[in-house]
């Protein structure tokens, strides 16, 4: 039988060893909502679908960006500029972030 056991055990990416977030099931890339984590300042953002896994910010911001841990992004690791300067060296687009606005409730 040609299933989702076959495919996953059969399957070597980066992406299906080492984060689980970015999933494929029988063949195909599942969309997932883009997942965000907070430093108080801004707002980190993390597009799975659109991740290449070019591991910029796990070398960049190790401190940051964990895939041993959960959340595997914790953004108060490091000062907002460092962690700015660092989504803006993601090649894929996939990290993104917006600034934080405090006078809302």
């Amino acid at each position: 039988m040609y299933g989702f056991f076959y495919l996953v055990q059969n399957h070597t990416t980066a992406a299906t060893r080492l984060l689980p977030q970015s999933l494929v099931f029988l063949g195909k890339r599942v969309k997932m909502k883009p997942r965000e984590y907070s430093n108080g300042e801004i707002m980190v953002v993390w597009k799975a679908e659109k991740c290449r896994h070019a591991q910029i910010c796990t070398k960049t911001l190790p401190q940051v960006y964990n895939i041993h841990q959960r959340p595997w992004i914790q953004p108060e690791n490091t000062k907002t500029e460092d962690l700015i300067q660092q989504i803006d060296q993601c090649p894929s687009g996939a990290l993104t972030y917006r600034y934080i606005d405090r006078e809302k409730p």
